[in-house]
């Protein structure tokens, strides 16, 4: 039980660690478009049918987690940790 809650404390820690902040939403979206050529976009159908969508470095990876509601970038190093 305890370990079971651990787990789901440091999976919420991770999530929230890794979203975005406002500026940083606010930023993205008044890229110019020299940024833009090394940005890609990502996209994510929900089971929904929605599709969520997001960019990242072309350098980076795209990282979805439906269950936390996470969709955001992923280091080389690490991938989607």
């Amino acid at each position: 039980m305890k370990r079971s809650l651990k787990a789901a404390a440091t999976a919420m820690v991770v999530a929230i660690a890794m979203q975005p902040s406002a500026d940083a939403v606010a930023a993205g979206k008044a890229k110019p478009k020299a940024a833009a050529a090394t940005m890609k976009a990502c996209k994510y159908k929900l089971s929904t049918g929605k599709v969520q969508s997001w960019t990242c470095d072309k350098s980076q990876i795209c990282c979805a987690s439906e269950q936390f509601g996470l969709f955001t970038c992923g280091s080389q190093l690490l991938q989607c940790l």
